[in-house]
């Protein structure tokens, strides 16, 4: 994951870093103020799985156009876009101003602006529009509209929020891709009305959406299999099944992920003020004496000895 702010830049600098990454996006556009007497806000954190790029910002005071010319020389790509408040999209004549339920369609063969005058969060995914395998025709009727309250939409924007933020190695991202598209095709084809699509995207991506849930909440202690079969209306039974295909079992992998991270703590300086204690139950374990046994099977020594040794090798997998 590649991460970008501007916070600290002069301005003139950070203007022109700004303006090079719009230029030089997978959709290119041109970057200006909404209100030229205030400074922009700028941060970005990106990732890419396959062809598709994944993108988390913070910015505010942003301007983006997409004018014929860009349009001319871009290749044929797809935009979705979630935004905690209110961004501006105009494409295609229509123009929504989003909400925080929103999931904005968009792509590059049209002239597109978007302006977010107030400091937003925004996660947003772009991918090749010949991924989405869907014709033309259907797909350019959806463009520059809010899909959000389309039979899957709300499923989309979560999965696209868990995604920004999930901080997937090469391997995972790869893997990530496929399932990905097919939400996404899926998003596209019911808010068209193409009821057939349903089924089979969301069946092929639960396992990806299963793994997604579990990183992002490692940290809770009360995390079951109960807990995360009911997350997804599956039974506990299914559960396994599921992470059984993709070679994963469950409390394993639980504690295997909740020690690494417990380490990567430990060995690192500017947590040196946390008690050992506090890094457990950040981790996700209920109490120290469980973290200090867990801890010593993995790596024989206890947690206060790991702090201690201070430089350690990778603690993954």
């Amino acid at each position: 994951m590649a991460t970008l702010t501007i916070e600290r830049m002069p301005r003139e600098e950070g203007f022109s870093v700004m303006r090079d990454l719009a230029a030089q996006n997978s959709v290119p556009y041109a970057v200006s103020a909404v209100d030229p007497s205030r400074p922009i806000t700028f941060d970005i954190h990106h990732q890419l799985l396959s062809d598709l790029v994944v993108t988390h910002v913070h910015t505010g005071n942003y301007r983006a156009v997409r004018a014929d010319d860009l349009v001319r020389r871009s290749e044929p790509r797809l935009i979705l876009q979630v935004a905690d408040r209110a961004v501006t999209t105009e494409q295609r004549g229509h123009r929504i101003t989003s909400t925080p339920t929103s999931v904005v369609a968009m792509w590059s063969l049209d002239p597109l602006r978007t302006d977010i005058p107030e400091p937003a969060s925004i996660d947003a995914i772009t991918l090749p529009l010949d991924d989405v395998a869907l014709p033309h025709r259907t797909v350019r009727d959806l463009m520059g509209r809010d899909l959000g309250a389309s039979p899957f939409g709300s499923v989309v924007a979560g999965f696209l929020s868990g995604l920004t933020r999930a901080d997937l190695d090469a391997e995972e991202s790869d893997a990530a891709a496929s399932p990905t598209i097919e939400l996404v095709r899926l998003l596209l084809a019911t808010a068209s009305g193409d009821q057939s699509a349903a089924r089979r995207p969301l069946g092929e991506t639960i396992g990806v959406r299963i793994m997604m849930y579990l990183r992002a909440h490692l940290s809770d202690p009360d995390l079951t299999a109960e807990s995360v079969a009911a997350r997804f209306s599956i039974s506990r039974r299914y559960l396994y099944v599921v992470l059984g295909r993709m070679g994963v079992s469950l409390g394993e992998w639980v504690r295997t992920e909740r020690l690494s991270r417990a380490a990567a703590a430990l060995a690192d300086a500017s947590q040196r003020e946390v008690t050992v204690a506090a890094i457990g139950r950040g981790a996700g374990f209920a109490d120290h004496s469980s973290f200090t046994r867990a801890f010593r099977e993995r790596y024989g020594c206890t947690p206060t000895e790991w702090r201690e040794r201070g430089v350690h090798p990778s603690t993954s997998g």
